[in-house]
């Protein structure tokens, strides 16, 4: 039996927090398939895949 191993990378984010806002910069460019959601509990997630197929995974 065959077994496929999918390796999730976290990309690069980058930050800035003001008194009443949060900024975020997913640094992944050319990325394709992306997904962005955010909930109103605060809850930040994002998955795309990169030029090379890799899979990308954040969760806030």
């Amino acid at each position: 039996m065959a077994t496929s191993v999918v390796v999730l990378r976290n990309p690069e984010v980058l930050w800035a927090q003001r008194s009443d806002k949060v900024y975020l910069t997913v640094a992944l460019p050319d990325a394709k398939d992306i997904s962005v959601k955010c909930e109103p509990q605060g809850k930040f997630s994002f998955s795309a895949r990169g030029v090379q197929g890799e899979s990308f995974d954040l969760g806030l």
